[in-house]
């Protein structure tokens, strides 16, 4: 059914809205940071404030937040809850403690700058570990076998958050966890059993403050769910966004008449050769296997969805979203010069990217086009390696890796064109970056993104994918003609209209009103 020409299309349906997620830090990557804009442009446009949900264990997510909001990074308008913080409930704040080296009676060896080793009488009892900063993480306890029989694991404030008992004949194996408020009272204790050589949870205790216990789980799964009963509330409506793959099972399991679940598509779901009857990825197989389940799957681009369909049809559940993009102001950019011989490429120095195939096509440019040169921008575990080719390839005078750059559109703006050469993307970002400041992008024809934001030989070039020899030709052809270049610029900008905050806020709105309007036809 059409929506009325009179719909509010920045008006989200009343009710909570949870975007779930395995687990993040202080350094994240592409997906959180969507999730982040995500929930900053609901409570802009929208007025929603939405709940970013994580199941996993981190006794720090306090101080990830505090450090988040400080960067601006995690609006007033996120909220977040953890299972673990919330069943802990802490209701004082505490000062930090300090930790001591010596313990009474024990001397110790120092071993390294930060481990300890402690003995009785000759006796090994204690290992402890501090971090750099000095603080207390980790205390193991021996018994006169020297088998580790226990672990004291502590948080960034030098409380004790977790106690590990090992198996008396096998101290690798956990038998019991006990999990601790700061003031030393358990809230959860976990029994794990050995299943196929594989220690599995057989039973979770959860204890209020008097020490009386709440509800008795017979797994993590089951506890998933408990948590994600407490949150949504049975007379409103509950939009669940499964953000994370490890996160897809939970939600898909998880049965209240009262949710929507819905599933975002960050990445590629597909094994190599990624023709779209492919193998799926295995992270993938619960909802594509399950298509027909979700009440909705996100989907970033055309090309994908097209995959998607082509296996499977076309299903009322899918949705095509893009990512939203805004390019922030930069300061003095006006006056940055554009180098005409230069090409500049940002991204994680890590196999996904695959740099070294921007770097061995560069190397085949510079046997035409000696004076241009090859600016790559980013950090990552391939730095070295992508070293070494530079120097085996004696292109160090043209090629440099500059490091991290925290004004990207600065460096667009300084180039003729960037270059993109992944192995694959969800979508791209980096590519709309490019345009949105005038920059033109030659890429691989790679799955996915590209083909949604690159309008061949108008705002950039797409190349057969994996072709290196093919991505030197059109850089050296981009390089021939400034004039062309010049000209892709104008118009590099113009595709960034249809990623716009406002079509992203609308794309959206019409999911969440269409979801509820199913539930209350089957109703």
């Amino acid at each position: 059914m059409l929506e009325s020409e009179h719909t509010n299309h920045t008006a989200f349906p009343d009710g909570n809205y949870f975007f779930v997620t395995s687990k993040f830090g202080e350094s994240f990557g592409g997906l959180t940071s969507s999730m982040f804009q995500r929930g900053r442009l609901f409570g802009q446009y929208a007025n929603v404030h939405s709940t970013v949900v994580t199941f996993n264990y981190n006794p720090n997510y306090g101080s990830v937040i505090d450090n988040l909001r400080d960067r601006k990074i995690m609006s007033n308008s996120i909220h977040f809850i953890n299972l673990y913080d919330y069943f802990r409930r802490e209701s004082v704040q505490y000062e930090k403690k300090e930790n001591k080296v010596e313990e009474e009676g024990l001397v110790y060896h120092q071993q390294g700058t930060n481990i300890y080793r402690f003995f009785y009488n000759g006796l090994y009892k204690k290992y402890k570990r501090f971090d750099q900063e000095g603080n207390l993480k980790v205390v193991h306890h021996f018994n006169e076998n020297r088998y580790r029989y226990k672990t004291d694991e502590y948080d960034n404030m030098g409380y004790i958050h977790r106690t590990h008992y090992y198996d008396l004949f096998s101290p690798d194996i956990v038998r019991q966890t006990i999990f601790y408020r700061k003031n030393g009272s358990a809230y959860m204790t976990k029994w794990f059993k050995l299943v196929d050589n594989e220690n599995q949870v057989e039973r979770i205790q959860i204890y209020d403050q008097s020490g009386e216990i709440i509800t008795v789980l017979d797994s993590d799964l089951q506890m998933q769910h408990y948590f994600l009963d407490i949150l949504t509330n049975n007379e409103e409506k509950n939009f669940i966004i499964s953000e994370a793959r490890a996160a897809d099972p939970i939600i898909m399991s998880y049965k209240n008449k009262h949710a929507f679940k819905i599933f975002m598509t960050h990445d590629v779901h597909l094994e190599k050769p990624r023709n779209f009857d492919s193998p799926l990825l295995k992270e993938n197989k619960e909802v594509f296997e399950n298509i027909d389940k979700p009440d909705a799957i996100v989907i970033l681009t055309n090309k994908q969805k097209s995959d998607i369909v082509s296996r499977y049809g076309e299903k009322s559940n899918f949705f095509l979203i893009p990512h939203a993009y805004k390019d922030a102001p930069q300061l003095n950019d006006e006056t940055i010069p554009k180098d005409m011989k230069k090409a500049v490429l940002i991204g994680r120095l890590a196999p996904q990217k695959q740099i070294d195939h921007a770097i061995l096509a560069f190397s085949k440019v510079l046997e035409t086009l000696p004076d241009v040169k090859l600016e790559i921008y980013g950090t990552g575990k391939d730095e070295e390696k992508l070293t070494k080719l530079i120097k085996k390839k004696k292109v160090q005078k043209n090629v440099r890796l500059m490091g991290f750059t925290n004004n990207p559109s600065n460096v667009y703006k300084s180039a003729a064109f960037s270059v993109l050469s992944s192995d694959h993307e969800g979508f791209g970002l980096v590519i709309l970056e490019s345009l949105s400041v005038g920059c033109p992008v030659i890429s691989y024809d790679l799955k996915y993104g590209p083909s949604d934001m690159i309008i061949d030989g108008t705002n950039g070039f797409l190349v057969k994918d994996k072709d290196i020899d093919a991505l030197a030709e059109k850089i050296i052809y981009a390089f021939d003609n400034p004039v062309l270049i010049e000209e892709m610029s104008k118009h590099a900008s113009e595709v960034t209209s249809k990623f716009s905050e406002e079509h992203f806020i609308e794309n959206w709105g019409k999911l969440f009103r269409q979801v509820s309007a199913k539930e209350n036809l089957e109703k």
